[in-house]
């Protein structure tokens, strides 16, 4: 860590979902969601996965092999 620039505080699983931009069209993969952020394709994947397993992205579906991802609506 060379510096902090910014902090947040996340409560609820839906505050770190706000992370998510509100222009990507769901249902959404993990490349899709790594092109929205600007970030690597593994770095979307923990995302999703981590959001998944805190009950706030729900797999929905398959495209291929991508799993398709969606916010729950708690």
């Amino acid at each position: 860590l060379i510096q902090v620039v910014d902090q947040r505080l996340f409560e609820t699983p839906r505050d770190l979902a706000a992370l998510i931009p509100d222009s990507l069209e769901e249902p959404f993969t993990t490349s899709e969601l790594a092109t929205a952020i600007a970030k690597p394709r593994w770095l979307a994947q923990k995302m999703a996965y981590c959001l998944r397993e805190m009950g706030a992205l729900a797999a929905v579906g398959k495209r291929g092999n991508a799993i398709q991802y969606s916010r729950t609506q708690d």
